[in-house]
């Protein structure tokens, strides 16, 4: 069972993995951490406004928080670009859990799309391709078509997680 709510230092929530004992995000910000070590490193604003379009691999769905992100930062800097994202996802929480996740996010359009996206594993719109995968990420891989401009690799700690922060991987 996972934790309420966790407001981080910037005002944006996360949750606690009792299982995993950790976070999802860092406790100085879900946002910030989301924009700064995601969207900002990977430079995708610059290779949407480059290529006209960006393709994402989202390894660890979690709250949805960073491809949330990186859709909105896109969306704004580069209007018309064209955005796909495959994110993965080993444990999808519960709808009810997430919402309020969504809600916290820069725009209700937002929170609506990721909400779709949980309920149907898939979200088309003009411009923009969403795909959820709820699998095992290690397995999954090797049936996912690239290749990917960026990926967002967010699995929990190498002691939690260390498939997926291993060398074959």
């Amino acid at each position: 069972m996972v934790e309420a709510t966790i407001l981080t230092r910037d005002g944006s929530p996360t949750r606690y993995h009792p299982r995993y004992q950790q976070h999802y995000h860092s406790l100085s910000g879900a946002h910030l951490e989301a924009r700064m070590r995601y969207v900002v490193a990977s430079r995708v604003v610059e290779r949407a406004r480059d290529q006209g379009k960006v393709r994402i691999l989202d390894v660890g769905f979690g709250l949805g928080t960073n491809l949330a992100w990186a859709i909105h930062e896109i969306q704004q800097e580069v209007p018309g670009a064209s955005i796909e994202i495959v994110s993965l996802e080993r444990e999808l929480l519960p709808l009810d859990v997430l919402l309020p996740h969504f809600r916290a996010l820069p725009e209700t359009r937002l929170a609506r799309m990721l909400r779709d996206l949980v309920q149907t594993g898939e979200w088309i719109e003009r411009n923009l391709r969403l795909q959820l995968i709820c699998a095992e990420a290690q397995i999954e891989i090797d049936s996912i078509e690239g290749p990917f401009d960026t990926v967002f690799l967010d699995p929990f700690s190498p002691r939690c997680n260390p498939e997926l922060w291993a060398s074959p991987f």
